[in-house]
This record gives structure tokens, sequence and C-alpha cells, in this order.
């Protein structure tokens, strides 16, 4: 891990961005990723997110198949997964990505990435959790950055994420 500073943009410390689960605008992307700008996970964004979280759990609960909670991934997209070894297929999926390869991306360019991440899981849309998201957001407000996310996919920022996690705030499942 290394900590980057916030570049030559004017700071913005006493702003805080608020993900509700709709779109940022470039100004609060800017704000957080280069002016020093808090962020938090809004109370809408919290209620659908565990909405979602929920359809996921009761899913993953089920013998219907659901493409990557009870089957494989991609060609493995049709092997059955069963109950009891479907976090692991989770936890494998994560450790798959957990690699980059590259120069380190400039500090403001990782902060964007994890606070769009971010973003998208508070749509509520992708099953994740409030807390896959604070800890993205979490990653951000410490300044914890890394070197390249490989290929830039979710995976690979989750990855950044449960690597991270342990040196910052316990998460809790809320």
């Amino acid at each position: 891990m290394r900590t980057g500073g916030h570049g030559s943009a004017e700071r913005d410390f006493a702003r805080v961005v608020e993900l509700t689960g709709t779109g940022l605008s470039p100004q609060d992307v800017v704000a957080v990723a280069r002016g020093g700008a808090k962020v938090a996970l809004g109370e809408q964004a919290r209620r659908v997110m565990e909405q979602s979280a929920r359809v996921v759990a009761r899913l993953s609960d089920s013998a219907e198949p659901v493409y990557g909670i009870s089957t494989g991934f991609g060609s493995l997209a049709t092997v059955a997964i069963p109950v009891e070894r479907r976090e692991e297929l989770q936890r494998a999926l994560v450790r798959s990505h957990a690699a980059g390869m590259g120069p380190a991306v400039e500090p403001e360019v990782v902060r964007a990435m994890l606070l769009l991440r971010a973003r998208t899981f508070a749509m509520g849309r992708s099953g994740a959790r409030p807390a896959v998201a604070e800890a993205m957001l979490a990653l951000v407000l410490a300044d914890a950055l890394c070197e390249k996310f490989g290929n830039d996919s979710v995976e690979d920022l989750c990855a950044a994420v449960e690597r991270y996690r342990r040196r910052l705030r316990p998460i809790d499942s809320r």
C-alpha cells in the first residue's frame, strides 16, 4: 500500500459527497479524487443495496441456476455449484483477480475508480452489500492506494478492497 497526495487541485476537505444510488457529477468525482472531499454512503443507497443483497442471498440458497451465484463463470456457466460451496466460489473469483501488472496509476485515478465503482454498487443493482461500498470508500478516505488494478474490472477492485480491508476500520455486515 502507498499513499498519494491529492495533486495540485484546490482542496475541498469540508465538502462531503453522498452516494445516493443515482449518478455523480463530474465535479463530485473531481472533488473526491483531486480535492480531498469526503464521501459517504447515503441511507437511500444503503436501503437499495440491502434489498439487492437480500435477493442475491435468496438466490444463493436456492436450486435455481443463476449465473455466478449458483453456477460457474464464463465457460463454466453451465456447471452447478452446490449451496455449501457458493461462498467459496465468490472468494475464488476475488482471489483469481487479485493480481495486476504495469506501472502505478496516478493516485487521483485510483480514487476516482474506487469512488465510481462504489457509486455503481450504491445503485443497488449488483447484489453487493453496503459493507462492500463502504470498504471502497474507506480506501478513498484513508488515501490507501495500490498499483494498477489489472484490467480495472469489478473483481480487481474487490481484490484491492480485500487486500487492504484489514488495515482499515473493521467492516460489519450491515
